[in-house]
Parts: C-alpha cells; structure tokens; sequence
C-alpha cells in the first residue's frame, strides 16, 4: 500500500493532528509573510514557544530599508509572544556549526513536537535545520510549514550570489561514481550556475516545473528554463520536464525518487539537485537527499543580497484566509515520507 503523504491547508492539517503545543522555529525577516504561521498558530492556541532566527545579509545594500521592515515585525512578534520567544541573531553566512549546536539545545530541552516555518529561512538554514530534526528520535512530531507571497516584485529579487556549492550538511559522501544526473526545480533566477551546467560529469539533466505559475511567474519561470537549458547537456526534450504543482511538496519528493530508481542507481549516478524554485521543491529535494547522501548533493549559489520588496503581503484564499500549507514530516515518531 502506498505511503500516505498528510499535506494541505493550514487549518485542514491541523483540524486532523493531534491537539497539543508546538515549539515553533521561525524568521525575523523583511518579508510580511513570516509573521503569517506564528500568527495563525497563537490563533489556535498551538504555541509553546518561538525560536526566531534573525539573519543579516553581508551585502549592506539595502540595510537600512531591511532594518526598518524588519523592526516592525520584530515588534509584532514580541507584542504577540510576550515571554514566549527567543530572538537569535546572526550572520547569514555563519557556519553550520551554529545550526547544529541550536538543533542540539531544541533536541535537549525534551521537546517533541515541532513546526518549522521555511517561508522566509534561507536553504542553507532550513535545510540543515530539518535534516537534523528528521533523524532525531526524540523528535515525534514535525511539520515544515509555507507561506504564500501576495505578488513577487519584478527584476531581481536577490544579487551577489556566491559560486555553486553543496548546501551545508548536503554534499556527497562518496567519490564513486563520477557522472551526474541534475535535477533542476525551475524559478525565477539562475544564479551563478550555467557554468557548473556545462561540467564534463553532467551527463543529463531533468526540469521540475511548478505550476499553476500564473503571470508573470510562468514569463519568468519559461525564461529560466530557456537560459539554463542553452547551457546544459544536449537537446532539452519533452520528458526531461515535469510539472509540478508549486505546493505539492510530496509528489515532487516521489519523481525525484523515481528517477533515483529508474535512472540514476541504475547506471551509478550521481544525482545533483539545484533548487531555484519554490521553498517547497527545495524541501522534496532536502528530503530525497536524505535517503541517497553517498552518491547525492545539493548545489545552490546562496545570494548574499535580497532585495527589500523581494515580496509583498500574503496570498489570501477565497475565503480570505491566508494561505499557508502543512507538510508532516514525521507523526507520533512515524516519518511520513
């Protein structure tokens, strides 16, 4: 029987899991969307407390427009969780050593249950943040949590990217095999890539699309595609692209891992993941890493830069509510993936 995959609306999800409170690790960020799931989890009477990261870029850019934007909802958070949250403040680039020394204190202080909000964490964060809470026993429960933006701006939404190179707790651990498969979830921007595209060890490489994009995100999502396959192995064909619906974080998990069945153990592959589209097939692809580190890694150009107006708002429902997705990760110590 296949695995059920417990993913939806955020008031759906948890209408069906257990009632109880929930340590909650979420972002200070300039982007309005991230006061959105806290808020929604107060609401209902669900936390038991924040742990919110507040992250400063290297690029002083835009500091003084990020700090403002950032002060506000700093204050909303504190006005909302008065004795209930912890600010951590620190450089984006820190080492991981500080995400794993802040995995171990959550793992320590007896919490079991845990909401982590990617919306506006950067990967190199989340990512290691869940690979942590994943293999931790003593976790039981995990949902990873995701806030739709209101509208994106135009042109660039980040600048200053740093040359590919696996996330932190995301590179191969073997140096078996010697070509690759790359699997790239298309968005917005292609970052400093191009070049790692045209290496002599990538020998194919497959597109996951999301939709339903909508203008101007399915201009900007086409331009990508078109930029990056002029620079990658041979003619991008038809079955080499898949769509996948923007939200759908576990259908996007089960074709990374039928390709990693069908094509990549098969002819001992590498399977390399570059994730520039939506946080949530960035999430399928933290969790497909997961069960394949030897021979798999995750390559990202992280932007030292983001742009005050990278979003605006929150994307509302026809009802009017916001729409923030549930992923469960692990239920009552079950992984659920």
């Amino acid at each position: 029987m296949p695995m059920i995959h417990p993913w939806g609306k955020f008031d759906w999800m948890f209408d069906k899991l257990d009632k109880r409170n929930w340590l909650v690790i979420s972002s200070n960020s300039f982007e309005e969307r991230c006061l959105a799931l806290p808020l929604k989890l107060k609401e209902r009477k669900l936390v038991d407390k924040v742990l919110c990261i507040d992250l400063t870029s290297p690029n002083a850019k835009f500091k003084d427009e990020i700090s403002d934007a950032k002060s506000k909802n700093k204050n909303i958070y504190q006005h909302n969780f008065k004795g209930k949250i912890d600010f951590f403040e620190e450089d984006l680039l820190v080492s991981p050593s500080y995400w794993n020394d802040f995995s171990n204190e959550i793992i320590n202080s007896n919490c079991d249950s845990i909401v982590i909000d990617i919306t506006a964490l950067p990967k190199r964060v989340f990512f290691f943040l869940i690979k942590k809470m994943v293999r931790e026993k003593a976790i039981k429960n995990l949902v990873a949590c995701y806030t739709r933006a209101g509208s994106y701006k135009e042109g660039k939404l980040t600048e200053d990217a740093e040359p590919p190179a696996a996330l932190p707790g995301f590179a191969k651990t073997s140096t078996d095999y010697k070509e690759s498969l790359v699997v790239v979830s298309v968005g917005y921007m292609s970052f400093n890539l191009n070049d790692y595209l045209e290496q002599g060890s990538v020998k194919d490489v497959k597109y996951m699309f999301p939709f339903p994009p909508g203008s101007p995100s399915f201009r900007r999502n086409w331009n990508l595609l078109h930029k990056i396959s002029l620079t990658s192995v041979g003619e991008t064909k038809a079955n080499n692209i898949r769509r996948v619906h923007a939200m759908d974080m576990f259908a996007a998990l089960d074709w990374l891992k039928e390709i990693r069945k069908n094509e990549v153990s098969e002819k001992s592959f590498n399977m390399d993941m570059i994730p520039l589209g939506p946080k949530t097939h960035a999430l399928a692809m933290a969790l497909n890493y997961l069960d394949y580190e030897d021979h798999s890694e995750v390559v990202y150009s992280q932007p030292r830069l983001y742009h005050p107006e990278y979003s605006k708002g929150v994307m509302l429902d026809a009802d009017n509510i916001p729409e923030i997705y549930s992923y469960c990760l692990k239920v009552r110590g079950i992984k659920m993936f």
